[in-house]
């Protein structure tokens, strides 16, 4: 996902804390922007195939990177 988008998302502005130049995010704004990527039209089933599947791959691939 892009930069831009996941700033967009967690609600990242020059107000955000860092840490050696990185936004440190709150569990609020990890749950917001999760929270911003559902569809309340969908079943919950299309959430967990188009998002979470997605941050599950991603998560596997970083540790072994």
């Amino acid at each position: 996902m892009p930069q831009a988008a996941i700033a967009y998302l967690c609600e990242i502005n020059r107000s955000t804390p860092c840490k050696d130049g990185i936004p440190v995010l709150t569990q609020d704004m990890v749950f917001n922007a999760f929270a911003r990527l559902a569809n309340p039209n969908q079943p919950v089933e299309n959430y967990e195939q188009s998002v979470i599947s997605y941050v599950r791959e991603t998560v596997q691939r970083l540790r072994y990177a």
